[in-house]
């Protein structure tokens, strides 16, 4: 369906609202394409990937290649790229409170606290914790391990220690 849009993923990684918007009014299944949505939470903005999920965009997808849309999240490139802002932690943190599976399976059945205390992002480790990532979680292959098991097994050593000693924040 974005193929009908070839403008759409300009518009997403321009963070044009108002051009979405129009795009969304005029055809609300657009929002419900799962390749948009990915992209847009590869390349969007926070509000980007608000507005599509405010138009029924899902937060859980089935995906082939492994990579759920709070893991793609993860991977998205902590210092920005040129002209855009790195929103990795705000496309969690909205995606999270939208519904998505904080402990949603991906690649080597990962999940996003694997993956985030696999890079060594602690900030991203502590949302997802925040929102109730259970680090205890093994995996089902390979090293049949938990995100803190992992991340130091990659050299992750902060990473490891920060997950193994996070402490949630008493609401």
């Amino acid at each position: 369906m974005s193929a009908d849009y070839p403008d759409i993923h300009e518009l997403i990684w321009k963070d044009d609202l108002d051009g979405l918007t129009r795009i969304l009014d005029q055809n609300p299944d657009v929002a419900k394409d799962t390749d948009v949505m990915i992209y847009a939470v590869q390349a969007g903005s926070p509000e980007i990937i608000g507005l599509m999920i405010s138009r029924g965009a899902p937060v859980r997808i089935e995906v082939d290649d492994g990579f759920p849309l709070l893991h793609i999240a993860v991977d998205r490139p902590r210092d920005p790229l040129p002209g855009k802002a790195a929103f990795n932690h705000d496309a969690l943190t909205v995606l999270l409170k939208a519904g998505a599976d904080v402990n949603e399976r991906g690649m080597n059945d990962w999940t996003p606290l694997h993956r985030a205390a696999a890079i060594g992002d602690l900030e991203a480790c502590c949302i997802l914790m925040e929102h109730g990532a259970d680090r205890s979680a093994r995996t089902q292959i390979d090293h049949h391990a938990t995100p803190e098991e992992e991340a130091r097994h990659l050299g992750e050593y902060a990473a490891a220690d920060f997950v193994r000693d996070y402490e949630p924040k008493k609401h």
